[in-house]
């Protein structure tokens, strides 16, 4: 749910809307995108109700942790916890994929059962930025909502962002605040449904909390140190 839906005080960069970003220019560490190498944080939780009564509510909340270099390389790592009427916990997860483009190599970490694997693959890759969507209006439009609209400007993490909202089917509203500085990237998402007379039934925020611009630290794309390689 998390991965579907991505401030360190003096590392955050306030973005002005129009103006060109302040890390721009000779010896800017850039990666393959032509964005800022960066290191990025989430929080995320979000709720639903699944009947009548307290008991029928499920919520979740999670983490998300995302870093860029200039070779291409990325880490993703994605946390997340559930619960069943509301204070019973599930089966969470915790997992990690470290890429290495130029080699081509995956590390694949579960930090639940401390164990990783590696493949001499890269599947999937970082979403190439369009120069021409100085806006973002082209990425609002992959959402795929209807009644989309251009709803003014903002400022997450530092980051200065365009703000969209729409409906997706019929019921659910979502809001975006898209950073066009780094790539259209979403630092805020924010859904909810209501149901037939107006009460509201489930809500989700997802929120860059950290933007740390710069070569991340080499440790994140290392194995965990302890963790057990699997085959």
């Amino acid at each position: 749910m998390l991965r579907n839906a991505i401030a360190l005080l003096g590392c955050t960069v306030l973005v002005i809307s129009g103006a060109e970003p302040p890390w721009k220019g000779a010896g800017t560490c850039l990666t393959p995108q032509d964005t800022p190498c960066r290191t990025m944080r989430w929080e995320a939780s979000g709720w639903e109700k699944g009947g009548w009564g307290f008991w029928s509510l499920r919520r979740w909340t999670g983490r998300a942790t995302l870093a860029y270099r200039n070779d291409g390389g990325s880490v993703e790592r994605y946390t997340q916890k559930n619960y069943r009427n509301w204070f019973v916990s599930e089966l969470g997860r915790d997992r990690s994929q470290i890429r290495f483009p130029a080699e081509p190599r995956t590390i694949e970490v579960d930090h639940l059962s401390k164990e990783y694997k590696v493949s001499p693959v890269v599947r999937g890759g970082l979403t190439v930025r369009d120069a021409s969507d100085s806006d973002c209006t082209k990425a609002a439009l992959a959402f795929d909502l209807s009644e989309l609209k251009r709803v003014g400007q903002g400022v997450v993490a530092g980051i200065g962002c365009v703000r969209y909202t729409g409906v997706r089917a019929r019921d659910e509203r979502v809001d975006l605040w898209l950073a066009p500085s780094l790539g259209c990237t979403q630092m805020l998402v924010i859904r909810s449904r209501h149901n037939g007379i107006g009460f509201l039934i489930s809500y989700s925020l997802v929120e860059a909390v950290t933007v740390q611009i710069g070569e991340p630290d080499g440790t994140l794309f290392d194995a965990p140190v302890g963790y057990r390689y699997s085959h």
